[in-house]
């Protein structure tokens, strides 16, 4: 492998004159406390690590934010305006800081005697405060991939015809058509029916690569099961 790409050229970063990358800018952000997933405990979780923040619950759906404005309508956050309820998503939750030095207001304190401190950002998602995870679909694996040559089939190898669907290679067929000799590819179906693809007509043959580790049952000709896979996975 070594051998291979020593063949290449290689350019290393320190042969790069150096340059400036501009002005650094480090932003104050800090991860944030675990909650429950007790939506009881939620108000009396979110006031304790407010605190002074601006609170930004990122909502998936509409129906989450109206559901969130609802319990949490009591709370001082809300009464305050400093609890936002944006559709949206995260990653993870943050706590994006006051600049240094400005984490205090000169002689302000509030009702409990503590210092008062400029207010932050706390950016929180519904996953995080009622631990639901994230759905996500995987991408439907295609039957099938496009061939350029009947020499990437070998005999036995499944396959998929576009009309009939999975059927089985069998390999290279010379027949007699219209006073000349053409090769076709002989494909075998369920029951034994078999169907010869002009080689000039590859495009109607792909490669079978599967959807799952089951081994397909092959497609019988002319029935409407095809069809229904066929038209189930252009609507998915």
């Amino acid at each position: 492998m070594l051998a291979a790409c020593g063949r290449y050229a290689v350019a290393h970063v320190a042969d790069v004159a150096c340059g400036t990358q501009g002005v650094a800018c480090h932003l104050p952000v800090e991860s944030v406390e675990r909650f429950s997933g007790d939506i009881a405990r939620l108000r009396q979780e979110l006031e304790a690590i407010a605190f002074a923040d601006e609170v930004w619950l990122l909502c998936p759906t509409p129906a989450d934010a109206q559901r969130l404005s609802e319990v949490l309508a009591d709370s001082p956050l809300m009464a305050e305006g400093r609890l936002h309820l944006p559709l949206g998503t995260v990653h993870a939750g943050f706590r994006l800081r006051p600049p240094q030095g400005e984490e205090e207001s000169p002689g302000g304190a509030d009702a409990d005697g503590r210092p008062s401190r400029r207010h932050g950002h706390l950016v929180l998602s519904t996953t995080e405060l009622f631990h639901r995870a994230e759905l996500r679909r995987l991408p439907r694996r295609h039957l099938g991939r496009a061939i350029d040559s009947f020499l990437e089939l070998r005999e036995g190898d499944l396959v998929v015809h576009l009309a009939h669907g999975i059927g089985r290679y069998r390999g290279l067929r010379l027949l007699d058509k219209q006073g000349h000799r053409e090769e076709h590819l002989e494909i075998e179906f369920d029951g034994g029916t078999r169907v010869y693809v002009p080689a000039v007509r590859i495009d109607l043959v792909q490669k079978y690569v599967g959807g799952s580790k089951a081994r397909p049952a092959l497609a019988k000709v002319g029935a409407k099961t095809w069809l229904r896979q066929k038209a189930a996975a252009e609507r998915a």
